[in-house]
């Protein structure tokens, strides 16, 4: 019985059913909204409200289109807010975000009533409109109940001097005369609005609040603007700033708003103002002095009304550094500073490095401060290899250190001369120069030093020469004689490796432009040369002048222009007679020019057929001179035909295609850190590194590799691409026995400086390439051992240039007469010379810069055929350590790729190592 009463009330609300489950698809089927939102419809002038623009459901969409109102400034403010739909689809966890929330800022600039017009929205691909949006704004009477001001300690100060400001504000302290009650310092500081907008002191400001401290009002007495004196509270807010560009100083936009009591009760007990709070940062009452003194008659605002209050700033004038008497190495720094320098070893081979460190303490902004540019210290320079390159510092309070590597260049080097740093006092206004103290050094010769190992940014290290083995094929026994690569253990130190650097483009600006300098200068030489054999360049105009100026009869004239209709008429060889051409010109609508033509043709004509009719020359003249007219009158009301526009269209839409193509945002980097903490996370991982170097087998050396290559792996995370830095991760990664990261680190760093041989050499000892590697490209990696790819590349720009200048004075001699063979085989040579060392340089540079790459790393990687685990697996691959795959795509997790042998598959992207 229960059960068929349950199936009859089922039954009768199958309906209801269908009409929930009608609604629930609906609901789904349902396309992109968009909606606005504003905090409140009224507002004061200065006083900011919140205004919301909502899309949901959509899978795509543009950013608002918001026009400008005027008395209103509009401002969007944080990133925009999302919400997430989670779903089950196939067995898998998948979530799409159903809602993005963009927020703006409306700041009223007078009263009146204000309407933002509906903001348009395209989502999906479907343009929305949203409702218009009402603002009443009336204007808040401050009256003399506060008053804002910023001073300074100084009336003029120099660009980048530091300078204390002040924000002062003046509260009138609320009394309620009925009651005989006021409200108290910290209640009054309670009032105050988070819209306020507190410029550059909002950095203090938010210092404060994170303490639980608060600006402590003063009360003092103060005039109002009858000259009537009342007693108000004075908060006091300083910061320190250091002006960037001369002219009055900018206090920023201030703009104090306060909710100011105009009636007050007591709390409904005790604990409710205990957990009272306005949402200021110093509302808790926690904080208050008095608090458990005035716990049991505390009295709370209960009505209140906005007063907004501008700050008024005090005359300071920013002046620009003077340009008379600036030493030239004035790196911009301002205040007084000392410098000092430390080095180690103090004892070293001739091109082997040393650790320079230089401090500079002072008085001025830290972090603005540069370090001296070594490379235009010519004491320095005469004896020792320094890095050309800006180095990085780590500010510890008034002190800032650089650290950076120099190599002493000979033996007869016995100090490191002072380093001079110059700066700006402006108390005295002048220029002061402060230099380093010698440091005394022994430099012993080198016993065998690689030439590319003096160079400042490379580590050193002694290049032996390759053992000979045993082979029956002879181009390898050739190899035999070629100088091996050594691995470089050592890394750079820190302050190098902050440097963000882009990835190199071996068909750069630069070497595209060396060329395709000559053979346009060529061809220019071509042109000037044999200008008169290039007469049928010239345009239709001229060559009509020209053919007028060598006619002699009306015969002459009349094929002349015969000639230039033809052209300019665009019609074939079929139907050009003068006939014909009459008649294209009156079809045309070119009424008038055709008669004009007719008369012509016909002069020429009758010439033809009466020789007794002779014209002068001046007659001839005056036909030369009609047939001018005709060309020019044709030439007015027919504007010149572009031929090829539309392929000149097509060609710019294609270059326009191309660039968009090759644009791509920069992805995000995982987390931010900052300069400091990046700095403190690279000496701590060389420190870790350069103690497991003392002893390598040690048991505790790997797990030391291990940690200073999370710690590189870290600050490249967070968003530093430096080819040192990568190189430094490698090297940390092989000492530790991860040989795929490590081979992915340092293709990481030659994509950056594919030249660097270096690098090359490290790449190479941990490929162990040398059994797989093609013979020709064996062969050049030996020959670019003797000549480096920088030195390949300028021999092929040289021979280039060479023949191009060869080339010319080859033409010039044909034109003379002097044609000389030596000149044509020099020629050739040079050709010669130029390809196979641009083909030398591309071989080693092109295969490390080519996009898409990535890099294998573990052993037992699974390809499957689609990105997921649930997909079937397409191939297993056992040792695919260090392997270097083509990436065709990536999504959730998962990465598409291409290994040599054509297999195609997805890995997850913890397999696959981006470069």
């Amino acid at each position: 019985m229960e059960l068929s009463f349950i199936s009859l009330v089922w039954t009768s609300m199958r309906p209801l059913r269908c009409l929930s489950f009608l609604l629930m698809m609906t609901a789904l089927a349902r396309g992109a909204e968009v909606s606005v939102d504003v905090s409140s419809n009224e507002s004061f002038v200065g006083l900011p409200v919140t205004m919301q623009v909502t899309i949901n459901n959509a899978a795509s969409h543009n950013e608002p289109e918001i026009a400008d109102v005027d008395g209103l400034t509009i401002e969007s403010f944080g990133a925009p807010k999302q919400s997430f739909q989670t779903s089950i689809v196939n067995g898998r966890l998948r979530s799409r975000a159903s809602a993005v929330i963009y927020q703006f800022r409306v700041t009223p600039q007078r009263e009146g009533s204000f309407t933002i017009p509906p903001i348009k929205v395209t989502a999906d691909g479907v343009a929305s409109i949203t409702k218009a949006v009402r603002l009443l704004v009336t204007k808040s009477e401050t009256g003399d109940l506060m008053f804002v001001e910023i001073s300074g300690t100084k009336d003029k100060v120099f660009v980048g001097q530091a300078i204390d400001l002040s924000l002062k504000i003046w509260v009138r302290r609320y009394r309620d005369p009925e009651q005989g009650i006021s409200l108290d310092e910290p209640q009054m500081w309670q009032q105050f609005s988070p819209a306020s907008e507190w410029g550059k002191f909002a950095d203090r400001i938010n210092d404060l609040a994170k303490k639980n401290r608060r600006p402590g009002g003063q009360p003092v007495m103060r005039e109002d603007a009858d000259g009537i004196e009342h007693e108000y509270l004075l908060y006091e807010i300083t910061t320190t700033v250091y002006p960037t560009h001369a002219g009055p100083i900018d206090g920023g936009d201030v703009s104090i708003v306060m909710n100011y009591p105009t009636k007050v009760g007591r709390p409904r007990d005790s604990f409710s103002s205990l957990f009272e709070d306005r949402g200021f940062p110093f509302s808790n009452p926690m904080i208050d002095d008095d608090f458990f003194g005035s716990l049991g008659n505390r009295v709370v605002p209960t009505a209140v009304r906005p007063i907004v209050a501008s700050a008024t700033l005090q005359d300071i004038y920013v002046v620009p550094i003077p340009l008379d008497g600036r030493p030239d190495d004035y790196m911009g720094a301002v205040g007084r500073y000392s410098i000092s320098a430390e080095a180690t070893p103090d004892a070293v081979k001739v091109g082997e490095p040393i650790n320079l460190q230089l401090a500079i303490n002072g008085t001025g902004p830290m972090e603005l401060v540069s370090a001296p540019n070594l490379s235009s210290q010519q004491q320095l320079t005469k004896n020792f290899k320094v890095a050309d390159d800006q180095l990085a510092g780590l500010v510890d309070g008034s002190r800032k250190t650089f650290r950076t590597t120099i190599r002493p260049q000979n033996e007869s080097t016995t100090e490191i001369p002072p380093i001079s740093f110059s700066f700006f006092d402006p108390d005295a206004e002048k220029f002061v120069t402060v230099k380093t103290n010698p440091i005394s050094i022994k430099v012993d010769p080198s016993d065998l030093l690689s030439l590319d190992a003096i160079v400042a940014d490379r580590p050193a290290a002694v290049r032996p020469l390759r053992s000979a083995q045993v082979s029956d094929d002879k181009a390898d026994k050739l190899l035999n004689f070629s100088i091996e690569p050594t691995f470089h253990g050592s890394v750079f130190p820190a302050d190098e490796l902050l440097v963000d650097r882009p990835n190199a483009n071996p068909l750069n600006g630069a070497l595209t432009a060396f060329l395709l300098t000559p053979p346009i200068a060529f061809a220019t030489f071509v042109l000037i040369a044999y200008r008169r054999r290039l007469a049928f360049f010239a345009s239709s105009k001229r060559r009509l002048d020209r053919e007028l100026s060598a006619a002699t009869t009306v015969n002459d004239v009349a094929e002349a222009l015969r000639v230039w209709l033809v052209s300019n008429l665009r019609v074939t060889k079929e139907q050009s007679s003068y006939d014909q051409l009459v008649g294209r010109l009156r079809l045309d609508g070119e009424r008038e020019i055709a008669i004009r033509a007719e008369r012509l043709f016909a002069k020429s004509a009758q010439a033809k057929t009466d020789f007794s009719v002779s014209p002068s020359v001046n007659e001839i003249d005056v036909i030369k001179s009609e047939a001018r007219g005709i060309a020019e009158s044709l030439r007015s009301k027919r504007p010149t035909i572009v031929r090829g526009a539309a392929r000149s269209k097509a060609t710019a839409s294609l270059l326009l295609a191309i660039c968009c193509t090759l644009t791509s945002n920069a992805t995000a980097a995982d987390f931010k850190l900052s300069a400091d903490q990046q700095m403190e996370m690279l000496v701590e991982a060389i420190r870790t590194y350069e103690s497991a170097m003392i002893d390598p087998t040690a048991p505790e050396s790997k797990s030391k590799f291990e940690s200073s290559a999370k710690a590189f792996q870290a600050v490249v995370d967070s968003g530093v691409r430096s080819d040192r830095l990568f190189f430094n991760l490698g090297n940390a990664h092989y000492q530790a026995g991860d040989r795929g990261r490590a081979i992915a680190a340092y293709r990481a760093a030659l994509r950056i400086s594919p030249t660097m041989s270096t690098y090359f050499d490290n790449l190479s000892i941990a490929e162990s390439r040398d059994g797989s590697t093609p013979l020709v490209r064996r062969i050049n990696e030996a020959v670019l051992r003797i000549i480096q790819p920088e030195s390949m590349r300028n021999l092929a720009i040289t021979t280039w240039i060479v023949f191009w200048a060869l080339l010319c004075a080859y033409v010039r001699g044909r034109q003379t007469g002097k044609n000389s063979h030596t000149v044509r085989l020099l020629a050739m040579f040079s050709l010669a010379a130029c390809v196979l060392s641009m083909t030398s340089y591309f071989f080693r540079v092109e295969p490390l810069t080519r996009d898409s790459l990535a890099v294998l790393v573990g052993q037992k990687l699974v390809v499957r055929e689609g990105d997921g685990d649930e997909f079937s697996v397409v191939a297993e691959i056992e040792s695919g350590d260090g392997e270097l795959i083509s990436v065709e795509d990536r999504r959730g997790g998962w990465v598409q790729i291409r290994r040599r042998d054509g297999t195609r598959g997805w890995l997850p992207d913890d397999r696959v190592v981006l470069l």
